[in-house]
C-alpha cells in the first residue's frame, strides 16, 4: 500500500493529527508492505496513535512533516502501544521534538529497523520520548538525525 501526500489540517475532525494514518483509540492498525510518504499534520505527519495499537513492518516512513508539534514519521500518544520492525524512517521533519518519533508512551523499535536523516526543530531528531514514555530500541540503528539522534526525558532501553 502507498499513503502519499496526505494532509490533516485544524478543520479535520482528528484535530489535525495523522496526516497520513489517524488510529483512534481502542482501534488496531497493521501497516505492512506499505510506504507512507509525503504526509503531513500538526502531529504526526505519517501516523499519528490516539490510544490503538500500532504496528509498523517492512515499510517506509518518509518526508513526512508534522508543522505544529512533534512526530514527523510518528506520534504514538498516550496509552498507545507501537511497534515497528524492519522498517525504515527517514527524511521525515517535526516543528517540536521527535523528527522520525515522539513516543508518549510505549513504544518498540526493532529488527533491522533504521531512524535516519529526520530533523527536529527541538530535540530528539531521530527518536523523543517523553516523560510519561518507555522506548525500546533493540537490534536497529538511529543515525543522522538533527539536531540528535535520540532526546527528551522518558525510559530508553
Amino acid at each position: 500500500s502507498v499513503v502519499s501526500r496526505n494532509g490533516a489540517g485544524s478543520s479535520v475532525g482528528s484535530g489535525g493529527a495523522g496526516g497520513g494514518i489517524h488510529v483512534g483509540a481502542g482501534s488496531r492498525a497493521n501497516v505492512i508492505s506499505s510506504t507512507v510518504n509525503g504526509n503531513f499534520a500538526t502531529a504526526g505527519g505519517g501516523i499519528y496513535n490516539a490510544a490503538g495499537i500500532l504496528e509498523v513492518v517492512l515499510s517506509d516512513l518518509l518526508f513526512n512533516r508534522a508543522g505544529g508539534s512533534g512526530g514527523g514519521g510518528i506520534y504514538n500518544g498516550p496509552g498507545g502501544p507501537a511497534t515497528v520492525r524492519s522498517s525504515n524512517i527517514a527524511y521525515n521533519v517535526a516543528s517540536g521534538s521527535g523528527g522520525g518519533v515522539y513516543n508518549e508512551s510505549s513504544a518498540t523499535l526493532t529488527e533491522g529497523t533504521r531512524v535516519f536523516r529526520n530533523t527536529a526543530g527541538s530535540t530528539g531528531g531521530g527518536v523523543f520520548t517523553a516523560s510519561t514514555g518507555t522506548s525500546d530500541l533493540d537490534l536497529m540503528l538511529v543515525f543522522d538525525n538533527e539536531p540528535n539522534n535520540i532526546g527528551g526525558t522518558g525510559t530508553v532501553v
